[in-house]
């Protein structure tokens, strides 16, 4: 039996293992994102494409996931999902996965806060006094 192992295998054999493992398991997490992802654009829950937005800004939405994820908060947000709205200000202010334009920050921070978002309240402050960058 290998040093430091309960199954007899070497450690870098059960790291190789480990990387392969997780390797599958992101695999099937992309596939099911894309699954989910076309459920929700058909349902159209504003939680529910927050979420799967958070998984595409996380990476698991392939080369354009920033992209994919801004449009989920997108559609987030104008369900309803004051988080949804959050999200997609900071996509505008930062420049991701939407042109960086403070205005539409502002505009997404407001409607955040009035949906009753904690957060999208105290951004729409600092930003729109210049202190939120």
């Amino acid at each position: 039996q290998a040093i430091g192992t309960t199954d007899g295998r070497s450690p870098k054999t059960r790291r190789t293992q480990l990387a392969q493992e997780r390797r599958s398991s992101s695999d099937a997490t992309h596939r099911s994102s894309q699954y989910s992802y076309n459920s929700v654009q058909e349902i159209g829950s504003g939680t529910g494409c927050n979420n799967l937005g958070l998984l595409y800004k996380k990476g698991y939405g392939g080369d354009h996931g920033e992209f994919q994820a801004s449009d989920l908060f997108q559609k987030g947000c104008e369900g309803g999902d004051s988080l949804s709205c959050n999200n997609l200000a900071n996509a505008y202010l930062k420049g991701r996965g939407r042109p960086q334009d403070e205005g539409d920050a502002l505009k997404y921070f407001r409607r955040g806060c009035e949906l009753k978002h904690p957060k999208s309240c105290e951004d729409f402050k600092f930003l729109k006094k210049g202190k939120l960058k």
